[in-house]
């Protein structure tokens, strides 16, 4: 948990990240009750296994971040880091 939230300390107020819908539970427990009602960042969990247009249309303008972890724990999702690499850019 403290590498995630040291990467996560990069966001700022007003930042928006798109979170994997399957993230690890602390992680989102993280993000629900600490990093947003206390820093202003906001977030969406977000479909990224198999088909990405729900990922490409989830972006915002200030989204600054997209979080993917694969496998996923404990469904063990598997996305396509590459293809979402390249979405990002």
């Amino acid at each position: 948990m403290s590498s995630i939230i040291t990467v996560l300390s990069l966001l700022k107020s007003s930042d928006h990240l798109l979170v994997i819908d399957d993230v690890y539970g602390c992680t989102q427990r993280y993000l629900r009750k600490i990093l947003c009602p206390n820093y202003g960042v906001t977030f969406d969990l977000t479909n990224m296994e198999g088909d990405l247009s729900e990922l490409k249309g989830a972006f915002k303008e200030n989204t600054k971040m997209v979080w993917v972890e694969s496998p996923t724990n404990p469904t063990l999702k598997c996305v396509d880091i590459q293809e979402i690499a390249k979405i990002c850019k």
